[in-house]
């Protein structure tokens, strides 16, 4: 699964951004009460320049580390493969000089805007990434036995036991008795037991409308309810059922129809 370690990071440091962007502007505020004796607009009490020095100096600090964040913010949504125009991780355009304590209130009024905006966007970025990543998790591309020789391809065939022409709605492989049988995909088992002309089968659904159903097993390794992981053991390859000899037959239906697991896997 997608670690969730980098977004963690990244939404504590958008919090701590936002609240000492919101303590500078507060700092600014306060400092602009105290110094009531400014003869003109563009001078500073000396006794208060070092403060000031010392705010613009973090709030630089801040705005650098904000760009960071934005700069990542880009790679993910490039990433994500989301719009680009519809996120905008681009810091906004320098404001025009104004009186020392002005200029750093209005930095600071800018770091918290650049805030909200990041802390409404990186979720929205975070929650297409996880979808991507389940999405695939989800997709049962995976191979169901790892030694097999593939004997029955999907599509039309001459049945094996009548002869006759037939469809056949998935994939033969061929192997040794007891043979492990794993899930194409991570899923919920939804059925587990036998069933006329499969034999014991397992069936498991996926999302996005997919189930893959592995059959003529000699016996199943789960059981109905149970929630499996792509790659899981979930029966032994056997011979039960309709068959000639110990083979896997393994099914890819999508929204209740078969496909081909060959051509899925090619995508």
């Amino acid at each position: 699964m997608l670690s969730r370690r980098p977004f963690a990071v990244l939404f504590a440091s958008v919090a701590g951004l936002s609240v000492l962007a919101t303590a500078y502007a507060l700092g600014v505020r306060a400092g602009q009460r105290s110094v009531v004796s400014v003869p003109a607009p563009q001078a500073v009490d000396a006794p208060q320049q070092p403060r000031l020095d010392g705010l613009d100096l973090r709030l630089g600090q801040f705005e650098a580390r904000l760009l960071r964040l934005e700069t990542l913010g880009r790679r993910l949504v490039q990433l994500a493969q989301l719009p680009a125009q519809e996120f905008n991780f681009d810091s906004p355009p320098a404001v025009a000089p104004a009186a020392p304590t002005a200029a750093v209130e209005q930095r600071a009024q800018a770091v918290g805007q650049r805030i909200e905006s990041q802390d409404v966007q990186l979720p929205v970025v975070e929650t297409a990434l996880i979808s991507r990543r389940m999405a695939a998790v989800l997709r049962p591309d995976g191979r169901p036995v790892d030694r097999g020789v593939l004997s029955s391809l999907y599509g039309e065939r001459a049945d094996p036991l009548s002869g006759e022409l037939a469809q056949h709605q998935g994939i033969d492989i061929a192997g040794g008795a007891g043979t492990a049988v794993v899930a194409a995909a991570a899923g919920v088992v939804s059925a587990a037991g036998w069933r006329e002309g499969y034999g014991t089968v397992v069936e498991i659904t996926h999302g996005n409308g997919f189930v893959t159903r592995y059959a003529h097993a000699q016996r199943s390794l789960v059981v109905t309810g149970q929630t499996v992981r792509r790659g899981q053991p979930v029966a032994l390859l056997g011979d039960s059922g309709r068959t000639t000899g110990p083979h896997l037959h393994f099914e890819v239906l999508r929204d209740g129809r078969p496909v081909d697991p060959l051509a899925l896997a090619r995508r």
